[in-house]
């Protein structure tokens, strides 16, 4: 009798031991967010605010886009009656810390003519964390 009672107990033991091992969904920690911009999206968006930014002659949304070895070159302002409009990005290639794109623009020579210009390469490359247009202005 005495085993049988033993032999309870340890089973009552183990089983409220059991029951404490798994958590319900209520409450389990949330997982860590996560980022899910892909580095692609991240190049589009930069690219697109920066070809905004010169669309507009918004110098001061211009600098912080732009990588330290052309910022300072990067409030020049454009000619007058010339404004760029984005047209596509295609061919993004992120290798680590650098990546490239081909960009088409489309130019507005002050409404009396406008045209497509062939695709240019743009360079960024990755600053404190953040994505900057580092294209050369000669091209």
């Amino acid at each position: 009798m005495a085993i049988r009672i033993i032999s309870a107990a340890l089973i009552g033991t183990a089983a409220l031991l059991l029951s404490g091992c798994g958590a319900d969904a209520a409450s389990a920690s949330p997982p860590a967010p996560t980022s899910t911009v892909s580095g692609e999206d991240q190049i589009r968006d930069v690219i697109a605010r920066v070809s905004e930014a010169h669309g507009t002659s918004d110098f001061a949304k211009i600098a912080p886009l732009t990588c330290a070895k052309y910022r300072d070159q990067a409030s020049e302002p454009i000619p007058a009656p010339m404004q760029f409009k984005l047209g596509k990005i295609e061919n993004v290639l992120v290798n680590g810390d650098t990546a490239t794109a081909d960009v088409t623009l489309i130019i507005d020579l002050g409404g009396q003519f406008t045209y497509t210009a062939d695709p240019s390469q743009f360079t960024l490359v990755k600053e404190d964390g953040q994505w900057k247009d580092c294209t050369p202005l000669d091209e």
